[in-house]
Formats: structure tokens, C-alpha cells, sequence
């Protein structure tokens, strides 16, 4: 019985050390409009499909912004992770980020247009 319970308390110990850093949480993103742009932006990206990536930019973006890059990083990148907020106002979102597939961090910043509070302005992105 004794032995039974040190395994069980070993096991759970090592799947905590194992899991421990992909069990992190990534953080919300505010709950303004351009937070939650942004978080519609993350899910067409992290869906990997270019069809729904082209969708959201088409919606959500002036006609001609898009950058032509953004389909090449869905694809090579295989998604994104908040890292971090680092700067909020009601019409910005400044993000620390990583992609899935990389390891490779970015700063991205999603600005709210000022006339049309379905889209954005930008999303830029930048290596650090």
C-alpha cells in the first residue's frame, strides 16, 4: 500500500514538472474593441487556415493593407501565443508574442480605425 501511494505521488509529481510549461495560461486580452479584434485576428491566424485569415483581413482591415507576408507566417509560424500585454489604451494593443512552430518573438500592435470601430487601422509586427 505504502509503495502504491510513493508511485502515485512520483507520477504526479513528474507529469507536473513535464507539463508545468505548457500549462501556463496565456493572457487575456482587454476587453475593449480592439482587444477583441485582436482576439478574432489570433483565431483566424491559430486556425491555420489561409481561407479564414483572408476573410478576417478582408473584414477587418482597409481594402489594400493586408500584408501579403501575413498568409507565409500563419503557415511557417503555425500560430501565435500571447506572451504578454504590454500596452493598452482604448484604441491600441501593443502584444509580446511567439510563434508555435519558430520559438520566434514578435511585438505586435493593433490599432482601432478611427471611423469604423469594426476595423483596424494596422496590425504591424516586429522582431525585438
Amino acid at each position: 500500500m505504502l509503495m502504491s501511494m510513493i508511485r502515485r505521488v512520483v507520477l504526479a509529481v513528474s507529469l507536473a514538472i513535464v507539463t508545468a510549461p505548457y500549462a501556463s495560461a496565456q493572457p487575456a486580452l482587454p476587453e475593449t474593441q480592439v482587444g477583441k479584434l485582436a482576439a478574432l485576428y489570433f483565431d483566424a491566424n491559430n486556425s491555420l487556415d489561409p481561407d479564414r485569415l483572408a476573410a478576417f483581413l478582408t473584414a477587418h482591415l482597409p481594402a489594400g493593407l493586408a500584408n501579403p507576408q501575413f498568409p507565409e507566417v500563419q503557415q511557417s509560424g503555425g500560430g501565435f501565443d500571447v506572451l504578454s500585454v504590454d500596452k493598452t489604451t482604448e484604441d491600441r494593443l501593443t502584444l509580446t508574442v511567439r510563434t508555435r512552430k519558430t520559438d520566434i518573438q514578435y511585438r505586435m500592435i493593433f490599432i482601432l480605425d478611427g471611423e469604423d470601430a469594426q476595423k483596424l487601422r494596422l496590425i504591424g509586427m516586429g522582431f525585438f
